[in-house]
């Protein structure tokens, strides 16, 4: 997902992650860039069809993956130091 807010907006937003990815409840990652890029597919010139594909600048999604990934990887490190598996 990709949102466009203020700095104090984005945040709370990951506070809100933080929290429930504590609770066990999510996992997620983030990448905060000053851009988007915009990615617009053609299948035909001949017709209107399109898509748009938005992604954050500087890394994106690749980054927020990444972010993602690293999270994951130390809550499986903190369980199994405490036996929980």
């Amino acid at each position: 997902m990709v949102i466009d807010c203020t700095q104090a907006q984005a945040d709370d937003i990951v506070a809100l992650l933080e929290t429930e990815h504590r609770r066990g409840g999510i996992d997620f990652g983030t990448h905060r860039a000053g851009a988007a890029l915009m990615t617009c597919f053609v299948r035909n010139t001949q017709e209107a069809g399109h898509v748009h594909f938005i992604d954050g600048a500087e890394g994106g999604y690749a980054l927020a993956a990444l972010d993602m990934k690293r999270r994951m990887s130390e809550t499986r490190a903190d369980h199994a130091t405490i036996g929980v598996i």
